[in-house]
């Protein structure tokens, strides 16, 4: 498996999760921009080591 690969499969987890997350918000653009930021956001955090 290729490292490329490993990558893609953590932004799938990324929506996984941000979907379970923004399923919240009942408005179509309010769910829209909440997914983009999370994922944004969970995206930026697969980038960089984990800071413990």
């Amino acid at each position: 498996m290729s490292g490329g690969e490993k990558e893609l499969g953590g932004l799938v987890d990324c929506e996984v999760q941000c979907t379970k997350v923004c399923e919240k918000v009942k408005d179509f653009e309010g769910y829209n921009s909440c997914m983009n930021d999370c994922i944004r956001e969970c995206a930026e955090a697969l980038e960089k080591p984990m800071k413990r």
